[in-house]
């Protein structure tokens, strides 16, 4: 007898084939039939007038840094239809990391508790990857889980935040921590090359340690140095990581960022076609917003983070130095990515601060309000947050957002998190990303079939991930299924009201598992940890504290 049937659905099976009515049986976490179910089953759902494809593969996820609290709600990944996550992206991870780091990112990401104990306690398990993999064993996961580990994560670890070259020994420390990720399952390196320390490693630094990633069969994940002004040098570079390596290339939340750099986006998706073509294994994620999110204080230069955020906060407080760093901004002469004169202060919305009276706010608005100059209220905001403070960053273009949406080599993914204490939802795209992709260009602005979108949600960060049984309506395959009543498909969440519900996720399966019943997260477990490799023996790396 089989554990559950689904029955009476129009199935879109992710490969891009045109939809079909029929079965699907499922026993033991994995479906056994596709089309004609003759068994009977414990459970039969009847999927009726809706859609019936596999679980949606998110491919760009920070759910890993929501870890550091104790308490995790995953109900807006699951109620996305998200099944799977492929976290650890923009080099940032927990691990590897010192003790002194792990105090910097807890204070930095606002965890609850950011007592000496609760770092000592994480540090046990954060140390080095391999450890870190066998923590997440021990997690109530309700999505499956994948990881990178994070560039900026590995260079802290043996460099601290020093803008400089490696020398040869650290370079081979980088690289044993490398192999030790790589060793545990990580899916490969992730690179955030606009934030510091990975701001100051060059591409001979990533190729190296890229070299490593290609012996497991990984991939190159990177937030690449630029997506506005240098976006072409940028994407060039990450081509060239590629070729030199013999590795796989993922660019992270692909996007050309400010108005004067909008025309770039068929060059971008030219170089993208054409190092496909000459054999570069490349994609690209995608969310479907023209507003990006991360920390205010990303906008500044990156040379003034050289000594970590704490010094950063009080260089800050130094008026010679704000002079110095106005300059930089205003009157640019080193290579950053400028993200406040791409959208200026009028376009810099206050998402999330220690202070809640600002958010919501433009830091023109604030300035406005505090009758001060919008430069100093910038570096106040920094200041008063301690680093913390989340910004919008309103640069985006809603045609070039098409355009790549509709390249073949390019797929979803939030950019979001499970929500923790230290990681609300702060975007809408952390909430409504994968519903947004279907109905705006699917149902509203048919830019594609829904075949098509669900393969780009589905089987294509499920191939380019190397995940065997994932991302199909296939017998043997993983039971992850959605079944989406499409005509009422809809999401609420905006940028005012980030955690609005969504419609029209009648059931979400997990492993088999139903994890999300008419729109509500059922507090299911049944997620599991997707290691890039199986079972090779764990290494660790000798850490010498100061």
């Amino acid at each position: 007898m089989l554990d559950l049937i689904i029955v009476n659905g129009m199935i879109v099976d992710g490969t891009g084939s045109v939809r079909y009515p029929g079965s699907i049986g499922i026993k033991d976490g994995k479906i056994t039939e596709v089309g004609k179910c003759l068994e009977n089953a414990e459970q039969i759902i009847d999927a009726k007038g809706c859609i019936v494809c596999p679980g949606f593969i998110d491919n760009h996820s920070h759910s890993d840094l929501s870890f550091i609290d104790e308490r995790v709600n995953f109900g807006t990944v699951l109620e996305q239809g998200i099944t799977t996550e492929i976290s650890g992206n923009c080099g940032v991870t927990v691990s590897p990391t010192t003790k002194a780091q792990l105090r910097n990112d807890l204070m930095i990401w606002g965890a609850k508790d950011r007592s000496n104990g609760r770092a000592e306690e994480l540090y046990l398990h954060y140390k080095d990857f391999s450890l870190y993999m066998d923590y997440l064993e021990h997690k109530d996961l309700a999505t499956n889980f994948a990881i990178y580990v994070g560039h900026g994560a590995i260079r802290s670890a043996v460099m601290g935040s020093s803008n400089k070259k490696p020398t040869d020994f650290e370079m081979e420390k980088m690289k044993e921590h490398l192999r030790v990720a790589m060793n545990a399952g990580a899916m490969g390196l992730s690179t955030g090359l606009i934030y510091p320390p990975g701001s100051y490693s060059d591409e001979d630094e990533i190729a190296a340690l890229c070299e490593v990633v290609a012996e497991y069969g990984g991939i190159y994940c990177t937030h690449m140095r630029s997506e506005g002004d240098q976006i072409i040098e940028a994407l060039e570079e990450a081509i060239s990581i590629g070729k030199r390596a013999g590795v796989k290339v993922n660019i992270s939340h692909i996007k050309v960022f400010g108005k004067n750099n909008w025309y770039k986006c068929d060059k971008v998706i030219d170089l993208i076609e054409t190092a496909s073509k000459e054999g570069v294994s490349i994609t690209a994620d995608m969310y479907p917003y023209k507003v990006s999110c991360t920390f205010l204080m990303s906008s500044l230069p990156p040379k003034y983070a050289d000594e970590g955020t704490d010094e950063l906060i009080e260089k800050l407080k130094d008026s010679e130095i704000r002079k110095s760093i106005k300059e930089d901004i205003f009157n640019q002469r080193d290579e950053f990515e400028n993200m406040v004169l791409n959208c200026g202060f009028d376009g810099m919305l206050i998402l999330k601060s220690s202070t809640s009276d600002v958010e919501g706010k433009t830091v023109e608005q604030i300035a406005k309000e505090r009758s001060q100059d919008v430069f100093e209220t910038y570096c106040d905001l920094i200041v008063e947050s301690n680093g913390s403070c989340m910004c919008g960053y309103f640069m985006g273009d809603s045609k070039n957002m098409e355009k790549l949406f509709s390249n073949s080599l390019i797929m979803g993914g939030t950019d979001g998190s499970i929500v923790s204490y230290s990681s609300p939802v702060i975007h809408p795209r952390g909430t409504g990303t994968f519903p947004k992709l279907i109905k705006d260009y699917v149902k509203s602005k048919p830019l594609i079939t829904l075949e098509e979108a669900i393969r780009k949600c589905t089987s294509l960060p499920a191939v380019t991930a190397g995940f065997s049984s994932k991302g199909i309506i296939k017998a043997g395959y993983d039971a992850d299924i959605v079944i989406l009543d499409y005509e009422n498909l809809d999401y609420t969440s905006d940028y005012v009201n980030p955690t609005g519900k969504n419609k029209g996720f009648k059931y979400v399966l997990v492993n088999g598992k139903i994890a999300v019943k008419d729109d509500c997260f059922l507090e299911v477990y049944n997620g599991r940890v997707m290691r890039n490799i199986e079972n090779k023996k764990s290494m660790t790396v000798n850490t010498q504290e100061e």
